[in-house]
């Protein structure tokens, strides 16, 4: 941000230990860019989170271990509409924005 461009998307750890997670981290970023586009990533695929992404206000989720394919649709298909707002992609701003949930 400091060099004036924002991220149009960010892949974020659905859990990273003593750190923010990526529903924190999201919100984060979101407060600064209301337009990137969150993707959660993880290896748990049956988290709620992983499985209802859109709940909670992440635009795709990628399971790990990455495959070159899965990467490149999940980025391709969020990153085709980025111009979008994400009210109208049916996505909230964010849930518990403005206070930690």
């Amino acid at each position: 941000m400091e060099s004036g461009k924002a991220f149009d998307a960010v892949i974020l750890g659905l859990t990273v230990k003593s750190r923010m997670g990526a529903k924190f981290a999201a919100q984060k970023l979101l407060e600064i860019n209301p337009h990137v586009k969150p993707i959660v990533s993880s290896a748990y695929f049956n988290d709620p989170v992983m499985i209802d992404f859109k709940k909670y206000g992440f635009d795709a989720a990628l399971p790990k271990p990455y495959a070159k394919k899965g990467m490149k649709d999940t980025l391709s298909k969020v990153l085709m509409d980025k111009s979008a707002d994400r009210s109208l992609m049916g996505l909230p701003p964010f849930p518990g924005r403005g206070k930690l949930t």
